[in-house]
């Protein structure tokens, strides 16, 4: 049932080229914005927000988990690659700055 789900918190930091604080954007006014999607095992919340970002035409996004198991495992290059990362829980937010 809904009413009994545990509500979902997305946390978010900004990497590269995009200054989210003041809503500027920074880069070429014709580039995407790369989105990488981040939860544990890159099994339902990050590999779906992938799927459903992914079809808008000014969106490229890719999804990992932070786990040693995931589907997907994060890497530095795909934190290069984004400008935006979006973490399902503050505990992958805390992942990515230990170096996972």
């Amino acid at each position: 049932f809904l009413s009994a789900a545990r509500p979902c918190k997305v946390e978010l930091f900004c990497v590269d080229r995009f200054d989210i604080m003041a809503g500027r954007k920074v880069q070429e006014e014709n580039d995407r914005l790369r989105v990488l999607f981040v939860c544990s095992m890159n099994q339902w919340r990050s590999s779906t927000a992938e799927r459903v970002y992914g079809r808008s035409s000014k969106i490229d996004a890719r999804s990992s988990g932070t786990s040693s198991k995931a589907r997907k495992r994060v890497s530095v290059l795909d934190i290069k690659w984004a400008n935006l990362v979006l973490v399902m829980e503050g505990k992958h937010r805390q992942r990515l700055r230990d170096g996972v």
